[in-house]
Order: C-alpha cells, then structure tokens, then sequence
C-alpha cells in the first residue's frame, strides 16, 4: 500500500540532488581483456563463412522453388480463365 502525498508538498529540488550520482546508462566492459571487439566478430562470422552448404539445402530449394512456379501457375490460369462458372 502506498501513502499518496499531494504535490504541493514534494520538494523536487532535494530529490534530483539525491539521485544525481546514479545513471540508467551505467557502462560495463562487453568485452573482457584478451578479446577485441575484432576478435569476437571474426570468431562469429567464421561460424557462417567457412563451412560450405550442405547439399540437401540446394535440393531443399529446388523443389520448394517448383512448388512456387506451381502456384504461380495455378493462379495465373485462375486469373484468366476465371474459376468455371
């Protein structure tokens, strides 16, 4: 439970004094000291950049890309022939 005090009696200037050494923005190290900010971005996109694609992913592609022709296709004809009414 919370005790309402009206504004009128709230010093404001006392307040922010209080509360002037503390920040929202407080700034920690990310980084330790053996590592650089290059570091860590190297041994990141080294994940990605140096395996190859494995093979069931062009196959993968490939037939979710002819199913996509498939319904272009199909909607294409929708659009001209109309639905057979």
């Amino acid at each position: 439970m919370s005790i309402r005090v009206p504004l009128w009696q709230i010093d404001f200037e006392t307040m922010n004094d209080e509360h002037e050494d503390t920040s929202i923005h407080a700034t920690h190290a990310v980084v330790g000291t053996e590592l650089t900010f290059a570091s860590v971005t190297d041994k990141i996109s080294a994940i990605v950049l140096k395996r190859k694609t494995p093979i069931g992913w062009f196959v993968g592609f490939a037939i979710s890309f002819a199913i996509f022709q498939l319904l272009l296709l199909t909607i294409t004809n929708l659009l001209f022939n109309g639905i057979g009414l």
